[in-house]
C-alpha cells in the first residue's frame, strides 16, 4: 500500500510540475477599437494602459511600477506612444523578467 501511495504522489507531483510551467496560450484582436484578449474560448476586454506581469525580478521592468506585492505581481502603466502589442511583445522577450 505504501509504495502505490508514493508512486501516486509521485505522478502527481510530475503532472502538477507540468501544469504549472506550461505557458498560457492567448490570443489577442481588435473588436471596435477595443482591445480583446481570448483564452479556451472565453474573451476579456483589455485595459491598454495597464498591464498585471508576475515576476521575480521588479528591477528589469522597464516600465513605471504602479503597485507590487510579495507574492511578485506587479501592476505597471504603459507609455501611451507605445502601442500595447509592442510592449507586450518587449515583456516576453526578457527571460529575467
Amino acid at each position: 500500500m505504501k509504495k502505490i501511495t508514493i508512486l501516486v504522489a509521485i505522478i502527481i507531483g510530475v503532472v502538477s510540475l507540468a501544469n504549472a510551467q506550461s505557458k498560457i496560450s492567448y490570443s489577442v484582436s481588435s473588436v471596435d477599437n477595443k482591445k480583446m484578449i481570448s483564452s479556451d474560448n472565453v474573451n476579456f476586454e483589455v485595459d491598454t494602459t495597464i498591464l498585471s506581469v508576475k515576476t521575480d525580478n521588479i528591477e528589469r521592468i522597464p516600465f513605471k511600477i504602479i503597485r507590487y506585492n510579495k507574492l511578485g505581481y506587479a501592476d505597471i502603466e504603459l507609455p501611451s506612444e507605445l502601442p500595447f502589442d509592442s510592449a507586450i511583445r518587449i515583456l516576453e522577450m526578457d527571460n529575467n523578467i
